[in-house]
């Protein structure tokens, strides 16, 4: 007689990040997590994946590729409700509302469960604990009130870093074998080198014509070090533009201050007011001359990834987890030095071809390691150890 297949346990995942109107880093990571586990035979024949979300908004799962064979199942209370509850601590256990199983929560915000249910949550970084003053004061106050018991009420933090991973285990005083490294992917496909006329094109749209230029991505935000990034292109010749592509984030009248000024001495910064799809993001980061990330701090850091996985070289603040992803392929700065983020800034651009060639070379083979299988091998593991705890 045949034998008989086990029955699934629900593999519920919280897609909220995923319906987001304004897609940011967040939504791209889980969604690289949910496909590669809906890819994974091993998980999908235990786990069955179900993507909850809104009901008003769960048509958004479509733009997503690979998550097509995940079931959906929409949250049964409004949105708005939701948060508020959830921000005083009043939502139910999840699992009575929606069966038990295990749950993965995708962006720092859980349901409390029952005792028959699991969950693991992602805590992507923990700025808002360690240098509260790089966050947006609304935001940091929620996280500081309410990720101490998110902590208590999930079975696993999942973080994107060993570096967060250190943060994290240290400010909370956690077991240290109660918080995962996932490492980020990246898509080798879409990060890439572009043909010359495409280049040429999505340069024109955003005024930068026949202009080399230095790119950054990412939220005008404390942590990015923006000003002293603008304040640095004052030293790194007028000919070299400055692209910076992202949201214009919080804490930013500096920062547009310092443009105005850059601008009107003769340097070119371009901030483009509208929003920037992938598709010209990819374009642009294989045009550069460099990306520059200085940041103060990184959960992850991913634009230096899809950084050097395009062939371009990264200059980067010099902060662990940069150190990460980045290894010994990139150009490091002192992100606190205006002064040393010009020094990078200018050998990036002063590269002979050889130099540039070795560096690009060097860092697409430390890049290209950063697959998404290989980076949730931990998460997929412990998935596994919990589906036989079942």
């Amino acid at each position: 007689m045949p034998t008989k297949s086990p029955k699934k346990t629900k593999l519920f995942i919280e897609a909220v990040p995923l319906v987001d109107r304004q897609v940011s880093g967040v939504p791209h990571a889980l969604a690289g997590v949910v496909a590669t586990l809906a890819a994974n035979k091993k998980i999908t024949d235990l786990y069955e994946i179900v993507l909850v979300a809104p009901a008003s908004r769960m048509h958004l799962l479509d733009r997503w590729q690979g998550l097509e064979g995940c079931t959906r199942k929409a949250i049964p209370m409004k949105f708005r409700i939701m948060n508020g509850l959830g921000r005083r601590g009043l939502l139910p256990p999840m699992d009575l509302l929606l069966g038990s199983g295990v749950y993965l929560f995708g962006n720092y915000f859980n349901w409390p469960l029952t005792r028959r249910s699991k969950s693991l949550t992602y805590i992507h970084d923990a700025c808002f604990a360690v240098f509260p003053q790089y966050v947006q004061p609304d935001n940091m106050r929620m996280l500081q009130r309410n990720v101490p018991r998110y902590i208590r009420q999930t079975d696993y933090i999942v973080t994107v870093s060993q570096s967060s991973k250190k943060e994290i285990v240290e400010h909370f005083d956690i077991d240290n074998e109660h918080v995962l490294v996932a490492y980020n992917g990246v898509d080798t496909s879409l990060y890439k080198q572009y043909p010359t006329k495409e280049v040429v094109k999505v340069r024109k749209k955003y005024g930068l014509n026949d202009q080399p230029y230095i790119l950054f991505v990412g939220n005008i935000e404390p942590r990015k070090n923006l000003e002293r990034l603008v304040k640095a292109m004052e030293h790194v010749p007028k000919q070299y533009a400055l692209m910076m592509v992202g949201s214009d984030g919080w804490l930013n009248d500096k920062v547009f201050a310092a443009i105005d000024k850059l601008n009107k001495a003769g340097h070119k910064i371009i901030k483009p007011r509208t929003y920037v799809p992938d598709e010209d993001v990819v374009r642009l980061m294989s045009g550069s001359t460099a990306l520059a990330l200085p940041s103060l701090h990184e959960g992850f850091g991913m634009p230096a990834l899809e950084a050097i996985v395009s062939k371009t070289v990264a200059v980067v603040g010099d902060i662990p987890p940069l150190h990460e992803v980045v290894a010994d392929a990139g150009i490091f700065c002192d992100p606190n030095s205006i002064e040393s983020i010009a020094e990078a800034l200018n050998k990036a651009v002063n590269l002979t071809p050889a130099q540039r060639d070795k560096l690009v070379a060097k860092g697409y083979e430390h890049g290209r390691q950063f697959t998404w299988e290989r980076g949730i091998a931990q998460l997929t593991d412990t998935l596994l150890m919990l589906r036989g705890k079942q």
